[in-house]
Formats: C-alpha cells, structure tokens, sequence
C-alpha cells in the first residue's frame, strides 16, 4: 500500500514492493489522488511479476540462495502460509549449512548426507525425512525453472531415509466423543456433529460457508487442497438428516 512522505515538500506518495526477497520502491511526483493511484497500480504490477516462476537470468550456474529463494517465492504463490513456513524454515537451515554463495553443482552426497545427519542426531528421523523431501522438491523444481541447473540427479535424493519412530495417532472411542458433545453447547456442538458426519479435515469445517451447504440436494461442499497442484477445489459430501437437522436450526 502506498506511504504518503510528508518530508518532501510537497508530499510525495511512495510506493513498496518486495520482489525475490528484495525491497523495491518508487517515488510519485507529488501527493495528489492521481499520484496514489499511479503508485497503487505500479505496486500491483510488480506483484503481478510474483505469480508466474522467473527463471535467473545468468550466465552462471545457480547458488543455494538462488533456489531457497525462487523457490520459496513459488510455494508462497501457490500453496499454503503453513506449508510455506515450513519450507522456509528448512530452506532456511540448508543456506545457513551450504552458504550463500555456494553453487548447487557443488554440493555433494557425503555434504548433504552429514546435513542430514545432523538433522537426525539433533531432532529426530521424521525430521531429517522431512528436510530431505523438501530439498528433493526444491532441486527437482530448480532443474525444470532455473536456468543453467546443474544437470544431475539431487544429491539428497540418493540418501537412504533415516529411522523414525512414529506415535500412533490417538483416535478417541465414540463413546468418549458422545460425552464430549454432551458437555459442549452452541457453535461448538454443531461443529463437533459436522466432524463426525462428513469426516472433515478441521482447515475444511473452518472454511465452511453456508454457500457450501445445500439444503435442497442435501449435500455439503468441502473445500480441499489435496489434490495435485495445492489448487483449492471443491469436494461435495452427503448430508444425513440428523446433521441437516441441525444446521437447519443453527442457521
């Protein structure tokens, strides 16, 4: 959004963008509705640059940062702020590791394997896993937008995955969820019933609009990311009487 500079006489508009991780701005003539709405629509175009992958335009093979940071700009386009903050951590671990400066031709399995290692040794295999599924998509990525990527398999693609011990996930008895519902009351408990009779996802139920129930067609429409792409789409479900029933009365 565009800053109205009042230490410039007359008052001039800035407008600031932040494009591949660097800080882009341009001054307006003055501090008109013209010169807002100027620095409003260059503020949108550069946005616009965001949306679709730049490929380094360079003579040299691409650095660590150079895909940490393409690629980071993808996966905040494209998918989730939750999914983005995770990568961003892991990419942010493999700069500090790698260096900046470093070329990814560089960059060898025995190198990443210690990386990872550390991963292990420090946090926990499921961990160490995760680090290397998300550099494996980041290098794959890199070779099909990055110009002159270096043209050989990732090297943390042929480290062997390090041992996990999982928890199993604790699934309450229905009789528990019953006792559970009885002690709930308004918004909670009509969303405890929605749970149970479409087996939603909880970012699904909170996405919920009453656009998305039918009443008519008694049917409710999810809205999921878990499909190829990250695309937000619809997925309807049935609606049983008794959870129709209750939405009725809540709406």
């Amino acid at each position: 959004m565009p800053a109205l500079i009042t230490k410039f006489s007359p008052p001039r508009w800035r407008a600031v963008v932040t494009v591949n991780g660097k800080r882009k701005e341009k001054l307006f003539p003055d501090g008109t509705e013209k010169s807002k709405r100027a620095a409003e629509k260059w503020e949108e175009r550069q946005r616009r640059k965001l949306k679709k992958p730049t490929p380094i335009d360079t003579d040299s093979p691409p650095t660590v940062i150079d895909l940490a940071n393409s690629y980071l700009d993808f996966v905040k386009e494209r998918q989730s702020k939750k999914t983005y903050a995770e990568k961003h951590g892991v990419l942010k671990r493999f700069v500090s590791r790698f260096g900046k400066s470093t070329f990814l031709e560089d960059i060898t399995v025995p190198e990443g394997l210690k990386f990872l290692t550390e991963q292990y040794r420090k946090r926990s295999g499921y961990a160490a896993n995760k680090e290397r599924k998300v550099l494996v998509t980041a290098w794959n990525w890199g070779k099909r937008y990055l110009a002159n990527f270096p043209d050989r398999q990732c090297p943390f693609q042929v480290i062997d995955r390090f041992p996990e011990t999982r928890q199993p996930r604790y699934v309450p008895p229905e009789e528990d969820f019953w006792k559970v519902y009885e002690v709930a009351s308004g918004q909670d408990r009509v969303m405890l019933l929605v749970f149970l009779f479409l087996a939603a996802r909880r970012g699904e139920v909170f996405r919920l609009k009453w656009a998305d129930i039918d009443f008519a067609g008694n049917t409710v429409t999810l809205w999921t990311r878990k499909r190829a792409g990250g695309d937000l789409e619809p997925d309807p479900v049935p609606m049983v009487q008794r959870l129709k029933k209750v939405l009725m009365a809540w709406w």
